[in-house]
């Protein structure tokens, strides 16, 4: 292990430590946010035993699926008119953005 990681995990446990398990419920906060990296970096986490594996994956996958559910509702939700209204700034047309919601209809 580099020096700079082996010196790091003692501040790591101990603050893992000072949280108690209030350390699942920030892992499915970090996850709704950035799944993906938080999910590489408390991988190296687990590894070193400051993580059970049960509550790690539980709070990761609800977590991951919470964030994609948010994400794709506020997609869903603000996505048309804001594009309508400031699509012209992505150099989106209203003649572009029509045929792009067509071709997503058709096949969605």
């Amino acid at each position: 292990m580099p020096d700079i990681i082996a010196d790091a995990m003692p501040v790591i446990a101990q603050a893992l430590a000072a949280v108690g398990y209030f350390k699942y419920a920030l892992i499915f906060v970090g996850s709704v946010i950035e799944g993906p990296i938080l999910t590489v970096a408390v991988g190296f986490l687990l590894r070193s035993d400051l993580f059970d594996l049960a509550p790690l994956f539980l709070a990761l996958a609800l977590g991951d699926l919470a964030g994609d559910a948010v994400w794709y509702w506020i997609g869903r939700r603000f996505a048309g008119p804001t594009l309508e209204k400031h699509g012209r700034f992505l150099t989106l047309t209203p003649e572009m953005y029509e045929k792009i919601k067509a071709k997503f209809h058709r096949h969605h």
